[in-house]
């Protein structure tokens, strides 16, 4: 099993993300406007990633995690929120890169609506 520790202040509050640009996209409008008082510390869980939105999977993850946490420090800078940003797979790297990888095991893909 995997573990990470993330020091955060325990006065503040906690935004867990599980992939890069979550946590921009939920809750990007209320972070910028200062709706939440006190330290901020927001967590991407799923930081490796080969994902990206205009190309799809990539077969570099190691440039395609550079960019994309690049990208959740610029918001985090510009919200005033420290980010954290944990090192576990998401489930393209663990699985494959189809829906039929992932959720082979776990749905009939017949059954989705």
């Amino acid at each position: 099993m995997t573990t990470a520790k993330v020091n955060v202040d325990p006065q503040g509050a906690i935004i867990l993300s599980p992939h890069s640009d979550d946590a921009a996209l939920s809750l990007g409008g209320m972070l910028c406007k200062k709706l939440i008082e006190g330290p901020i510390s927001l967590i991407t869980i799923f930081g490796r990633t080969n994902y990206l939105q205009k190309s799809a999977f990539q077969n570099d993850d190691e440039s395609v995690t550079t960019l994309r946490k690049s990208e959740d420090l610029s918001f985090a800078k510009s919200v005033g929120v420290k980010l954290h940003y944990l090192d576990f797979p998401e489930a393209s790297l663990r699985y494959g890169s189809s829906f039929e990888k992932v959720f082979a095991d776990k749905i009939q893909t017949d059954d989705c609506i």
